[in-house]
């Protein structure tokens, strides 16, 4: 029996991985076909040809994605794009998009949604102006004023927001609790935080972005870092991005792989249209600590008393990629 059921867990897993593949490869590809309806060159159109590098990076089959961009010539093709607007817990600010083929069964859906978690429906125009439009050839809305929101709340927002993003026409949702990602870019390793708030922060995720290739391979590990940072990037949406800047140490070759790696973390921020925010290692430890020439065991020990957490997982990199983030959280709504 013990082994009847184990097969049948890993049939389930198995199920419910192809499921949420299949429901990421149907959202990617409408994103295709919606942004292929004004230029079906990727050359000429911005937004198709982030879309299609989007897809790519999902491994989403390439003739799956030519067929997505011809779909949107075909006079058949109904796919519409929603702009939908609603305040959820805490009066956070909420902006949903979608891609639908009947708008009226997706806009009853999503406010359903919204009913189950005590939220409110915004008419249109209402919510929007507390952000700022994509840039051409983006997709993503920033938001323009931070909302101070409490744990209680943030736990019922972030719970909308999960069920929002697993409805099979929704394709991203925006909102006004901003969310600030710091970077720590090191020879080998590249430390990230992620936290929610610009008052009383909270820890959301951190860790160190998957890449497994040397540094001495210079062109795949950067390539590796990008990866990295594009899916952080999609996941969270952040706010802000936050990174130290460069210290020119005596290692040459040090310097040189740091400021590699910082030079992609620029480039990926300016891609998706997020403001950056650099500051120096002292500017960091006064910022956390109250004293710029703070140890790293005074840092660490500032950062979980800050985020009201017993511990902080990995190494260094971790706890000093937070500790950015947290000065930026401190300063965000002076770099908007």
């Amino acid at each position: 029996m013990s082994g009847h059921s184990k097969w049948k867990q890993i049939k389930h897993q198995k199920e419910a991985a192809d499921q949420k593949r299949g429901l990421l490869f149907s959202k990617l590809l409408k994103a295709i076909t919606i942004a292929a309806k004004d230029d079906s060159n990727p050359q000429f159109n911005l937004r198709l040809r982030a879309a299609i590098r989007e897809a790519k990076e999902g491994n989403v089959p390439f003739d799956n994605i030519e067929r997505a961009v011809k779909r949107a010539s075909e006079r058949s093709e109904a796919l519409e794009e929603l702009l939908l607007e609603g305040y959820g817990p805490g009066g956070i600010a909420l902006l949903i998009v979608a891609i639908t083929d009947n708008s009226n069964r997706t806009v009853p859906e999503i406010k359903r949604i919204f009913a189950d978690h005590g939220a409110k429906w915004a008419e249109p125009g209402s919510v929007r102006w507390a952000f700022t439009p994509p840039p051409a050839g983006g997709t993503d809305w920033q938001a323009k004023f931070p909302q101070a929101i409490g744990t209680e709340e943030r736990e019922r927002l972030e719970e909308l927001v999960r069920d929002l993003e697993e409805h099979d026409d929704v394709q991203n949702v925006y909102h006004t609790a901003p969310v600030i990602l710091g970077i720590d870019p090191g020879t080998s390793r590249v430390g990230y935080g992620l936290i929610r708030g610009s008052g009383t922060p909270t820890l959301i995720d951190c860790g160190l972005l998957r890449v497994r290739s040397s540094p001495s391979s210079s062109l795949h590990h950067l390539h590796e870092i990008a990866q990295e940072l594009e899916r952080l990037i999609r996941k969270h949406r952040p706010a802000m991005v936050a990174v130290e800047k460069l210290y020119v140490a005596k290692n040459s070759k040090a310097a040189l792989a740091i400021a590699q790696a910082r030079g992609v973390i620029l480039l990926a921020a300016e891609r998706h249209g997020i403001p950056l925010a650099e500051y120096a290692p002292s500017s960091v430890k006064k910022a956390v600590t109250g004293y710029g020439a703070a140890d790293k065991k005074g840092v660490a020990r500032m950062v979980k008393s800050i985020l009201h957490v017993p511990k902080i997982e990995g190494p260094d990199d971790v706890t000093d990629a937070l500790a950015v983030a947290i000065t930026a959280a401190g300063e965000y709504r002076f770099h908007r």
